[in-house]
């Protein structure tokens, strides 16, 4: 199932709508979350990460490292030829 657009009002929507149903009313136990360091997910008051911790407070984001590795070999390789 993908969004219809890809801002931060629909992406929110969309991932809430996972989301909430398996948190129920324990806002509490969702205490982390993390994205690539896009604008659209990673802005301090209007990005994906500040909409969901209006929802859930103990849910800090975190940029997502595994994102970055790849980033960073993905221009490595190219640097290579590979």
């Amino acid at each position: 199932m993908n969004p219809e657009k890809c801002d931060a009002d629909t992406l929110t929507r969309h991932i809430l709508s996972v989301v909430d149903p398996l948190i129920g009313n324990f806002p509490n136990k969702l205490i982390s979350q993390s994205y690539d360091g896009a604008a659209v997910m990673s802005r301090h008051n209007t990005g994906v990460q500040a909409k969901i911790k209006q929802r859930y407070p103990f849910a800090h984001y975190v940029h997502c490292y595994a994102h970055q590795l790849n980033l960073i070999m993905s221009q490595f390789g190219c640097s290579l030829g590979i």
